[in-house]
């Protein structure tokens, strides 16, 4: 119970309150001046309850349990191969977690030509997917266009690349696996396999919904037909940190993007049959720090353009006739350099507007 003091006298006398209220509670005075003791409720505050669904079943519709839950509900799956016919919509903030049993997670795979797996709308919607196996159809699986959206500890697959034996399409070859629109991106220690274009594409359409992010943390990125990672559009913030960058026709990281800061640190890009990183003439500050690049058929570090920050601390060892190459442009704009280690007996290390003659390697 709580009560509220009211006083026929004006705060004159505020400093007084500080004064015990045993005092007037007893005799209904607070000092000279008569008091009143009222009773006032206290509103209690329920806390905000969430629910969680549990899904078991393969008959299941992953949508309609979708469609029911509540904003800040978490859909949990049981190890199964969910089938989905026409992908999922996101349009609210949930979570999705994989139940692990035996070392197998939950299957979700399209099975309709031209679906995606997931499709997240909106600005205002934030989606977890945790512990899930998705198998791309022939589009891209996961499909962000807005909101917040984070995926950590899944498997995205191209149709060829499914694994246990559950591959059915595999003519199914999708432009990218994981494809950013617009929005802010987390992925973090997922594997990431397969793609006509890349297995990541980031094209934002002009910052729809902001300032967004991608951030890309500790992945298995592989077997692309061109890019493992690519970049276009404008985005705030772009970080690839960690990641195993490998096996893709085309380069590693190709990066076009009109971002405003670019961070790739400690990152191992290996045995990509172009570039290991490029960068575009588009892109923003880019730093590349501590890197291990090696065996790519191209460059190690290709700088076409853009604004270099920072290049440090690398470690390059091509299979190519190149190892690093920066524009000259780029090598006199002030940047900051470097000691970049290139493999020993590698010659045509290259910065300038002649990287073929030119053998001071990347480092000023």
């Amino acid at each position: 119970m709580t009560y509220r003091i009211v006083t026929s006298a004006l705060a004159t006398f505020a400093s007084l309150i500080v004064a015990t209220t045993s005092a007037f509670a007893q005799n209904g005075m607070f000092g000279d001046f008569p008091t009143e003791l009222r009773e006032t409720k206290t509103k209690k505050i329920k806390p905000k309850t969430t629910t969680l669904h549990t899904v078991d079943r393969q008959d299941q519709s992953l949508q309609e349990v979708i469609n029911a839950a509540d904003p800040g509900d978490t859909i949990e799956l049981e190890v199964n191969d969910y089938q989905l016919k026409n992908g999922l919509v996101l349009d609210k903030s949930i979570k999705i977690v994989g139940k692990e049993r035996d070392g197998f997670k939950p299957v979700l795979q399209v099975s309709t030509s031209g679906s995606s797996c997931l499709t997240q709308t909106g600005q205002n919607v934030s989606t977890e997917i945790s512990n899930v196996i998705f198998i791309a159809g022939n589009v891209p699986c996961l499909n962000v266009r807005g909101g917040t959206f984070e995926m950590k500890e899944s498997h995205v697959y191209q149709d060829s690349h499914a694994p246990y034996g559950l591959s059915k399409n595999s003519h199914w070859v999708p432009d990218s696996l994981v494809s950013v629109n617009g929005g802010s991106v987390v992925l973090s220690a997922n594997m990431i396999m397969g793609g006509k274009d890349a297995a990541v594409s980031v094209s934002n359409d002009s910052n729809r919904y902001g300032s967004d992010s991608i951030k890309l943390t500790g992945n298995i990125i592989s077997n692309s037909e061109q890019h493992g990672v690519f970049v276009e559009g404008s985005s705030a913030l772009l970080e690839f940190t960690g990641n195993t960058i490998s096996n893709n026709r085309g380069a590693g990281i190709y990066n076009n993007g009109q971002g405003n800061k670019t961070l790739l640190a400690g990152n191992m890009i290996m045995s990509n049959k172009k570039d290991g990183v490029f960068v575009g003439k588009n892109a923003g500050h880019t730093t590349l720090e501590n890197n291990m690049i090696s065996g790519n058929k191209e460059d190690g570090i290709e700088v076409h353009g853009g604004m270099l920050s920072l290049l440090a601390g690398n470690t390059i060892n091509t299979a190519g006739r190149k190892t690093c190459k920066v524009n000259d442009a780029i090598a006199r704009s002030g940047s900051v350099w470097a000691h970049t280690q290139i493999s020993p007996g590698v010659f045509n290390d290259t910065m300038g507007q002649d990287p073929y003659r030119n053998r001071r390697g990347c480092k000023k």
